[in-house]
């Protein structure tokens, strides 16, 4: 092949300006708390978001390249997870079953503020644009090429700052400290997606040992704690702002979800349909497109009850009287990070439509 200096000449500003593009797109996705972000969604009930573990690392086995291990989860474990997502499922298609959980007292954006929740530093929530951009195939398949498709998503990033009370609850003082919770999603309302990048709840904090000094007889939590509560009303504010129904939101995207209970029912699943395939055989999931589960297939119901997708099917129940009867119908999961061996964190998509 004929080469030539003008031919390197004109290649290496080009060169220059794709290896700028990516190291933007690296600084602006990613930072130290993504490699332990937590992607939980969590019920309206007393298990709250405690149950989300702090990191992956329980049920990986680095021993060698390639040789990443997640190890499935239990018959009772899935039997549980079954029960609760198809509990859900008939809620998500008749809303009224699911009686007093149906509902949310969580309706205006002011009631964030009220409950302690700022933007960093104790600001006024702010929800600004996004200025992150994703390489990864499957959200490019959502949201267009980084250079030219994203640019219409806005980031909110709320932290659980100011303490609330003493109040007086049945003749007992109590106070709701701050916490330090935070939640970081982003929302694309044009494209009806929203995706969550990182969520440190509450009762999370609480359970890891993050609250020193917390007395248990007179703290407590604050009632708008729930990432189905967080996720509506920041969803609904972007959507006013931009003109667009929250009915239309399409898809909610985990991404790189480390939940273990989350991790292991999916690797259990996956191997249940795609024995074979060499990385589902230990328990990771393919690279985009990766595998979809829809909700005719058997193990739909145990998907819809993990962690980090009951979160979204409580935000439909709840808010079916603004949305319309949504349910969810499918799942889409992948491993954007086939090369890493030191940390499994799969994108998962949850695909919603009306019932």
């Amino acid at each position: 092949m004929r080469t030539s200096n003008s031919f390197f000449h004109g290649l290496l500003p080009l060169m220059l300006l794709l290896l700028s593009i990516v190291a933007a797109t690296i600084f602006f996705t990613a930072s130290s708390a993504e490699i332990i972000v937590v992607h939980g969604a969590h019920p309206r009930s007393h298990q709250s978001d405690s149950i989300i573990s702090a990191n992956g690392s329980q049920i990986l086995d680095t021993r060698a390249p390639g040789n990443t291990i997640v190890a499935p989860a239990s018959e009772e474990v899935c039997a549980k997870a079954w029960n609760k997502g198809y509990t859900l499922m008939c809620w998500m298609q008749n809303p009224q079953m699911a009686g007093a959980q149906a509902f949310s007292p969580f309706t205006r954006f002011q009631q964030l503020a009220d409950w302690g929740w700022t933007a960093q530093g104790g600001q006024p929530i702010h929800i600004g644009g996004n200025w992150g951009t994703y390489a990864d195939p499957g959200l490019m398949a959502l949201l267009g090429h980084p250079m030219y498709g994203q640019s219409t998503g806005h980031q909110a990033v709320i932290y659980h700052t100011q303490p609330r009370g003493p109040v007086v609850v049945d003749g007992r003082q109590i106070t709701y400290p701050a916490t330090m919770a935070s939640y970081d999603n982003v929302f694309i309302a044009d494209k009806g997606v929203i995706i969550a990048a990182g969520n440190w709840g509450p009762a999370w904090r609480l359970a890891v040992g993050h609250l020193p000094g917390w007395n248990h007889n007179t703290d407590r939590l604050p009632d708008l704690r729930q990432l189905s509560d967080i996720w509506w009303l920041l969803w609904e504010q972007v959507c006013a702002q931009q003109r667009v129904r929250p009915s239309e939101l399409r898809y909610i995207v985990s991404k790189d979800t480390i939940n273990d209970e989350t991790n292991a029912i999916f690797a259990r699943i996956l191997q249940m349909y795609w024995p074979n395939e060499e990385g589902i055989a230990r328990g990771i999931a393919p690279k985009w497109p990766g595998k979809r589960i829809t909700k005719e297939m058997d193990g739909f119901p145990t998907l819809v009850g993990t962690p980090s997708v009951w979160g979204a099917a409580y935000m439909l129940i709840q808010r079916a009287g603004t949305m319309g009867r949504k349910e969810i119908k499918s799942i889409t999961v992948w491993n954007e990070n086939q090369d890493v061996q030191r940390f499994y964190q799969p994108n998962i998509m949850i695909e919603v439509g009306d019932v």
